[in-house]
């Protein structure tokens, strides 16, 4: 814990929170470096780093439908569709489907990931 402008204490959770959205304002995002160093495609990579680009500062997953990730990268669906089977087989995100037409909430497992 760090004393604040404020002269209060501030929790390393907030100390955080308050770094990821002076990056996000900025227009960057932080990426990890297990998406680099992983041994994956580029084009995996890419479809990686949207996603986390879309979950960047959040907690609980995100909702995305796989067309919209294609647009974000510039692939076909089903392409995107393969890259995120594939980050979801080394373990980088866990998908859950809520059905038919629904997108599916997408976690980053990150840290999971990097244990194995």
């Amino acid at each position: 814990m760090t004393k604040g402008r404020s002269s209060r204490w501030i929790s390393q959770a907030e100390q955080k929170r308050r770094s990821e959205q002076s990056w996000r304002a900025l227009g960057y995002t932080m990426l990890p470096n297990l998406l680099m160093s992983k041994g994956l495609p580029p084009n995996v990579r890419l479809t990686g780093i949207a996603v986390y680009q879309r979950a960047f500062g959040r907690r609980d997953g995100i909702c995305v439908k796989v067309e919209t990730l294609a647009k974000d990268v510039g692939f076909s669906r089903q392409t995107v569709t393969k890259h995120l089977n594939l980050l979801e087989m080394d373990g980088i995100i866990k998908r859950f489907r809520r059905g038919q037409g629904l997108a599916s909430v997408i976690r980053l497992e990150l840290k999971k990931a990097a244990q194995t």
